[in-house]
């Protein structure tokens, strides 16, 4: 009888002990930089990492997806073939030539690439430059600035 008065004490004080901490991960969550289902932050205000992977897994494979606008910035997002990756094989249509077939449609022509920046010119004189970011393992995001 005595001994289980001892656990019982304990036994709360180990509940108690597990209930901060859920509660202290709970409110520390939104600093943390994954989502539940893992996916990294996003660099675009107003979107959540969950509603664009669903964006992008439910459009085609190898496309680029036309995610938001802001201003003057577009932002599209380009989901890769895994098997191809996984065996080390570009797919039919690299993000790089999904990406310039996009800007030549829109009047863009691809002049380089320097690090992660793409950049075009118009018949105008005008530049433009796209900046890419591997968002995850199969997702490529991009930002289209303003034209200059």
């Amino acid at each position: 009888m005595r001994r289980r008065m001892i656990l019982r004490p304990a036994l709360l004080l180990l509940t108690a002990a597990a209930l901060i901490a859920v509660s202290l991960l709970l409110l520390l969550r939104p600093a943390y930089p994954y989502s539940l289902l893992g996916y990294p932050a996003l660099p675009i205000d107003g979107l959540k990492p969950r509603s664009v992977a669903a964006i992008l897994d439910s459009g085609e494979e190898a496309k680029l997806v036309k995610l938001t606008s802001t201003g003057t910035e577009e932002w599209y997002g380009y989901k890769g073939k895994n098997e191809d990756k996984s065996k080390g094989k570009g797919s039919e249509t690299s993000d790089s030539e999904a990406l310039i077939s996009h800007m030549k449609k829109q009047g863009w022509t691809y002049k380089e690439q320097n690090g992660a920046g793409y950049f075009f010119h118009n018949e105008e004189g005008g530049s433009r430059i796209v900046t890419s970011q591997q968002w995850t393992s199969r997702y490529v995001l991009y930002k289209v600035h303003p034209p200059s």
